[in-house]
């Protein structure tokens, strides 16, 4: 709730460490249903998904509390920076920054091999 981005990468990570190999489908969308539905367990005050922008959607929008917001973006056996890139390039982020948020902007990749989350990079805005 404090914005401890590496905590809740570590827990997310131990979480897939225990979900059996042969559960696992390799597609993109399936690793943001489980990282969707986890976050809304936790009882962040907003949590959305496939949030539509001018031009285009932003994977998860998490709203910690009132001025933390996380825009995040995965990517299946890609790379953090080019998740972190389209947030920046797509300015998934514009439409928080008038409501004087403190805005991380979080590039995750998973990989197909480790079925598990390999690389994330942040970025924070105010």
């Amino acid at each position: 709730m404090e914005g401890d981005t590496k905590g809740i990468i570590k827990m997310f990570q131990e979480a897939y460490m225990n979900i059996p190999y042969d559960m696992f489908l390799e597609k993109e969308r399936n690793y943001q249903i489980a990282f969707f539905t986890v976050l809304m367990l936790l009882g962040f005050d907003r949590v959305e998904a496939e949030e539509r922008t001018n031009i285009g959607r932003i994977d998860i929008t998490v709203t910690v509390k009132k001025g933390l917001v996380y825009i995040i973006e995965l990517k299946l056996d890609e790379n953090a920076d080019t998740a972190l890139n389209q947030i920046k390039e797509k300015k998934y982020y514009e439409k928080y920054l008038e409501e004087g948020n403190t805005i991380h902007l979080l590039g995750i990749n998973f990989s197909s091999i480790e079925r598990n989350i390999t690389d994330w990079k942040e970025e924070v805005i105010s």
